[in-house]
């Protein structure tokens, strides 16, 4: 992931000198989709940020994703606009970051025969490729529309109690940790507006 950091810093530095006759500026990007999996469809809210130079935009951003469960991912966000008259025009994006488990209170349970547990969920990748359609409407503000790809992974571990099949009350019980890792691969639709 630090190799990643570093290659986006190194790719803002090189158009940022590259692009002097470019017309440079900064951007907010929030967007609202909904993602369809292998389970329901689900929300997610994103708003990201960064600077666009000439065809490229490149920035950093966060999103409440509520597909299965609910997490936050923090990502890189990419995009080349395929036309240099960028009234209409249509475009490829992608985000690469790390999905932060923020599970609701009822996502964070696991029941045994002894009741309710808590579970542990421990953070994974985030990962999303689109294509789409940009639309100006002012000076320096697009609406989008947006088909893509995503993915998010989140790890979920619980200790589960398990009853003793001998007859006597030694051991009690035995006590095993279960682990789920997910990866959540879903369709996206989504509309965005840049300003």
């Amino acid at each position: 992931m630090r190799t990643f950091f570093i290659l986006f810093f190194m790719s803002i530095y090189y158009l940022s000198v590259n692009a002097q006759n470019a017309t440079k500026q900064w951007y907010i990007q929030p967007e609202l989709g909904l993602v369809n999996g292998d389970n329901q469809v689900n929300g997610n809210i994103a708003v990201h940020g960064g600077w666009q130079i000439k065809q490229w935009t490149l920035g950093i951003g966060t999103a409440i994703d509520y597909y299965q469960i609910r997490s936050a991912p923090l990502y890189l966000a990419s995009q080349y606009t395929f036309s240099k008259q960028l009234h209409r025009t249509p475009f490829v994006s992608t985000k690469l970051g790390a999905n932060i488990a923020w599970p609701t209170a009822t996502q964070g349970k696991a029941i045994d025969f002894e009741g309710t547990r808590m579970t542990n969920f421990n953070n994974g990748y985030y990962a999303e490729l689109n294509v789409g359609y940009q639309w100006r409407i002012g000076k320096q503000q697009y609406i989008k529309a947006m088909l893509g790809y995503s993915i998010k992974s989140l790890k979920e571990q619980y200790l589960e109690t398990l009853p003793s099949i001998l007859p006597f009350p030694l051991p009690p019980a035995v006590t095993a940790v279960r682990s789920w890792d997910y990866n959540f691969q879903r369709i996206q639709l989504a509309v965005a507006f840049q300003f």
